[in-house]
């Protein structure tokens, strides 16, 4: 396979830029999420070249820490509210 070795590399630093997920979030989809990204990879890499895989990658990267960071946002939003309700049930 053509860039065999930068695929893996794509592959592993897939798998952690998926730590940036909130935990939740990547147990449900991780697996699935890096599968489907390495996956893309091979595919990218045999019919695109090293200029295709390059531009997924980077596609990949803006792509994934955008959405880390709106999931945060999305945990921490929700974390309150359950609290909130945690607290109001045991007063009663």
């Amino acid at each position: 396979m053509p860039h065999s070795s930068l695929v893996r590399w794509f592959s592993r630093a897939y798998r952690v830029l998926l730590y940036t997920y909130p935990p939740d979030f990547r147990r449900r989809f991780g697996r699935e999420m890096a599968q489907i990204f390495t996956d893309r990879c091979r595919e990218v890499a045999q019919t695109r070249g090293l200029g295709g895989l390059l531009r997924l990658g980077a596609n990949c990267a803006v792509d994934g820490l955008t959405t880390a960071i709106r999931e945060g946002i999305a945990a921490m939003s929700t974390a309150p509210k359950s609290l909130m309700l945690l607290a109001q049930k045991t007063r009663h």
